[in-house]
């Protein structure tokens, strides 16, 4: 390889590293912006993630241009690729929570430590000329060393079989998730973690080039176009992870609710016309991140009683119940306008929806399945 395209890969490698830099210092001031908002512990996951991807892009500029120093962290980088994928998963655990007893398993983060650790201690008893050659050169397996090199040259076929365990356990959390939270918040925009399906799809859109990856070789690969499709999807990773989390476009159901129901063992007088008079009146959809518990103390009532009476008299869930009364306030405010010019996005902003989309989905599902109540 020439040292053009060594400075070429150099810089190239520098792009993802410099993205996922600048993200953690994003986050960083996020969280000072918005503490009562976001908790330490997600901020530090996030950083972590960051953190994790700073250190093997640099491990692979060490790759390319410094091989010497890539033999010596080596390990670190089996970890931080494992540790990188373990993390969004506990990310999409903690975002998805719905349960109070629900404990991030720690084994998940066990088994990555004991492959690199294994590896680590490993390398104390191979001499460094031979880590080095198998640096340099994959395809030859130094004569006694064979299962050491197995090891050493595993990272791509074990990130992938993380990278479909944890993307899987996300996508199977955020299901769950969505099953339970429109019962919850009518704050669709926000509570849907649509962003984090487009974050797993990204993430197991690697799996093709990680397979690549062994059947080109390290060399052939690092100077073919998939290098820069590798990039491409880990920096839209790293933006749409950022960002979303700096908007706070995610609602957590707080186990707590339950605590603060807990002296509302019973409802007394929950009505129809209890529920109606009240939203006719007061109008607490108009409030675009309203949850259900919001309600509980006026209503006299708790949220599992208050989510089963909407579910059973009006046949529909907590999130379309509040949608329902936003679309009625936006034909109502079309008919105050008296053929003015009234946009139908800031329609739907005083109506209670918290974006125009918000407003699309509800009315293409009521047109779908139209429901009427007086």
């Amino acid at each position: 390889m020439t040292d053009t395209q060594n400075i070429l890969q150099v810089l190239t490698f520098s792009a993802p590293m410099l993205v996922s830099f600048f993200c953690c210092l994003l986050m960083l001031f996020a969280h000072r912006k918005n503490q009562k908002h976001t908790k330490p512990k997600e901020v530090l996951l996030v950083i972590a993630v960051y953190l994790c991807s700073v250190f093997f892009w640099l491990s692979m500029v060490f790759y390319v241009a410094l091989p010497v120093a890539f033999a010596y962290v080596q390990s670190f980088t089996y970890l931080s690729m494992l540790f990188s994928q373990v993390i969004i998963y506990h990310i999409a655990f903690l975002l998805t929570t719905t349960q109070k007893n629900e404990r991030f398993s720690f084994v998940h983060y066990l088994i990555p430590l004991l492959i690199a650790g294994t590896l680590f201690i490993w390398s104390f008893f191979v001499p460094f000329d031979i880590q080095l050659s198998i640096v340099m050169n994959r395809s030859v397996v130094p004569e006694g060393y064979e299962a050491y090199t197995a090891l050493f040259t595993s990272k791509p076929l074990v990130f992938f079989l993380y990278n479909i365990i944890c993307s899987c356990l996300c996508l199977f959390r955020i299901r769950n998730y969505r099953k339970t939270v429109i019962n919850y918040s009518a704050d669709e925009h926000r509570s849907s973690l649509r962003w984090f399906y487009v974050l797993c799809i990204l993430t197991l859109g690697t799996l093709p080039v990680t397979i690549l990856f062994f059947l080109l070789g390290s060399d052939a690969f690092m100077q073919s176009a998939l290098t820069f499709m590798t990039l491409i999807l880990t920096i839209l990773q790293d933006v749409i992870l950022c960002y979303n989390l700096f908007a706070i476009n995610y609602i957590i159901i707080s186990p707590n609710d339950e605590e603060v129901e807990s002296s509302n063992e019973k409802q007394t007088g929950l009505s129809r016309n209890v529920i109606e008079q009240y939203f006719r009146e007061e109008k607490p959809y108009l409030n675009p991140e309203l949850k259900i518990t919001d309600l509980i103390v006026v209503l006299n009532t708790n949220r599992t009683y208050l989510s089963a009476f909407i579910n059973q008299e009006y046949g529909m869930n907590f999130r379309r119940f509040i949608n329902y009364w936003r679309l009625k306030e936006y034909e109502e405010l079309g008919f105050e306008s008296k053929g003015t010019h009234f946009a139908g996005k800031e329609r739907a902003f005083k109506a209670g929806f918290s974006d125009y989309r918000g407003y699309v989905r509800a009315k293409k599902e009521y047109d779908k399945n139209p429901v009427s109540f007086k």
